[in-house]
């Protein structure tokens, strides 16, 4: 019983491959259109044989497996670039975030009062010397100046 499946399977592949490149469509009686590999039996009026035209050649295929690895090669590349772009770009925020973090250390050993930072005044008191002054406002400045160039670079 196995033999004659495994030899109706055989027959029926050698029947199909013969005919691989005819298909026919029909109507059946409830207005579907079907497709099959064999002629239908009743309605032969509706009948329309179909030949499917032949695939691409050698050459065609190989022409376009080609394609596809340059296209492959170009996206990769363009990959590539996007991310060495994204990591300079993190890069360059880190960088800037350092420059946040070291100048606000100097603003905080600006700010620290040494010997000579004061002045007596006439009526006893203190004041901070010009050079104290200057000293705190240039460590303000270059915090400010860096705080503005990372904002910048997160805005684009």
């Amino acid at each position: 019983m196995q033999y004659l499946k495994l030899l109706t399977g055989i027959a029926l592949l050698i029947g199909t491959t013969t005919q691989a490149a005819e298909v026919y469509r029909s109507t059946d009686e409830h207005g579907n259109t079907v497709y099959s590999g064999q002629p239908p039996g009743e309605q032969e009026d509706t009948r329309e044989t179909i030949v499917l035209p032949p695939g691409p050649s050698a050459t065609e295929r190989e022409r376009a497996l080609q394609r596809a690895r340059e296209q492959k090669q170009i996206a990769d590349s363009l990959e590539r670039k996007r991310t060495k772009k994204q990591q300079n770009e993190r890069n360059e925020l880190e960088s800037l975030r350092n420059a946040v973090k070291q100048a606000e250390a100097e603003l905080i050993k600006a700010k620290e009062v040494g010997p000579g930072d004061r002045k007596g005044t006439a009526g006893g008191g203190s004041r901070f010397t010009q050079s104290y002054i200057s000293r705190v406002e240039t460590a303000e400045k270059k915090l400010e100046e860096a705080k503005e160039a990372l904002k910048k670079k997160r805005k684009p």
